[in-house]
């Protein structure tokens, strides 16, 4: 479920309330994107300049038929590996649903869904068709970092450690390093805390958080002059990219506590300045700055 937020869905059928039925079908799935198209033709075009991860086609279409469609898809490289859903009339006097269902599943159809559609069949197909092709290590790792947060926010420190140690290990990503790093500052746990942090400016060295955390921990430990070389590292490295202005914003304002605290009145103040320019509808950073 988690790995589906990053996904997107392409819904393809010429009547309007058609491809309305299906939507509402897979709503309970949290897709990140649902894309419509009302035929093959303008289907095709938009898996061959958007990411698509699963498609729910109609059989019969008028200009483009769905096992017409289905087969183009097939015999395309660049697309043939997306998950087909067709979705068919149930047997009547119109159609021959077995035919249907039969020459789907011989054009490659991933999956089949008989009208009207039922929404909890429809989103265990959906699953099930993208188990195939879904990231498990990152389904895992998601589940383990709800689990921490869930701790963390109930205060239950040593638990959430647990949880996020077991994401890193289904797969290692920049959050759990940083609140494995931050968890353990709070334990004082140095080391610990050190060592998740540079794992996440392994991942990325600009990440500025983990530069952010670094210098607090270099202050706490009384190292001032590494703390503000740090600080001014990371600033220097989001400056380049020119992203995360709330982090620079307190970047700077940390920095300025520091020269406060070292007597350097005019440098604080630059500091101070810098973070008000970075936050300036922040009312809290303000306040901050005023305090100090």
């Amino acid at each position: 479920m988690h790995v589906i937020k990053e996904l997107s869905v392409l819904v393809v059928d010429d009547s309007r309330y058609g491809r309305d039925q299906i939507k509402r079908a897979i709503s309970d799935l949290p897709f990140q994107k649902v894309y419509e198209a009302d035929g093959g033709f303008q289907a095709l075009t938009i898996m061959r300049r958007r990411p698509v991860h699963l498609v729910f086609s109609d059989f019969r279409m008028p200009k483009m038929p769905g096992l017409v469609f289905l087969k183009i898809l097939k015999n395309d490289p660049d697309i043939s590996d997306v998950p087909f859903i067709m979705v068919i009339e149930k047997a009547d006097t119109r159609s021959n649903e077995g035919n249907d269902q039969k020459m789907s599943q011989e054009a490659g159809a991933d999956g089949i869904l008989v009208k009207p559609l039922n929404p909890a069949d429809t989103c265990r197909m959906a699953i099930s068709v993208l188990s195939k092709t879904i990231d498990r290590d990152k389904e895992n790792m998601y589940v383990a970092m709800d689990a921490a947060d869930a701790h963390s926010k109930a205060g239950q420190i040593d638990v959430a450690i647990l949880e996020y140690e077991k994401a890193i290990q289904f797969k290692d990503n920049i959050p759990s390093r940083i609140m494995l790093g931050t968890h353990y500052l709070a334990k004082k746990e140095h080391k610990k805390a050190m060592s998740n942090f540079m794992g996440a400016l392994k991942q990325n060295p600009n990440c500025l958080e983990a530069m952010l955390n670094m210098g607090r921990m270099f202050k706490e430990l009384g190292d001032i002059p590494k703390a503000v070389k740090v600080l001014e590292e990371g600033l220097k490295r989001a400056e380049t990219i020119s992203k995360y202005p709330q982090l620079q914003g307190y970047t700077n304002f940390y920095i300025g506590r520091i020269q406060l605290e070292l007597d350097h009145l005019k440098l604080a103040l630059t500091s101070f300045a810098k973070a008000s320019e970075a936050e300036p509808t922040s009312l809290g950073m303000q306040i901050e700055i005023g305090n100090a």
